[in-house]
């Protein structure tokens, strides 16, 4: 169910305001050339987080964009059989 709620992750009950900081700041961080990442955010996400934390969180967040990107680079389609 939580899951399926991540779209409207602002809105929704679901989610703790310590999993609400870390997905505005990934929101942040993937839009970064539109976004950047305000000290407000900063903020909140640092109430939740740790130094060491926040840097891993950051670096997760990239990662896992870059994966995202070559993924939409190789032209892969979500649930389709690999060959």
């Amino acid at each position: 169910m939580r899951l399926y709620c991540l779209s409207v992750w602002e809105e929704s009950p679901l989610y703790t305001e310590m999993e609400k900081a870390a997905l505005e700041l990934t929101e942040h961080v993937t839009l970064l050339p539109t976004l950047k990442v305000p000290d407000p955010v900063y903020q909140r996400v640092r109430k939740h987080f740790s130094e060491v934390q926040y840097i891993n969180l950051v670096l997760l967040i990239m990662m896992i964009n870059s994966w995202n990107r070559m993924s939409i680079a190789m032209g892969f389609t979500p649930g389709a059989d690999s060959q």
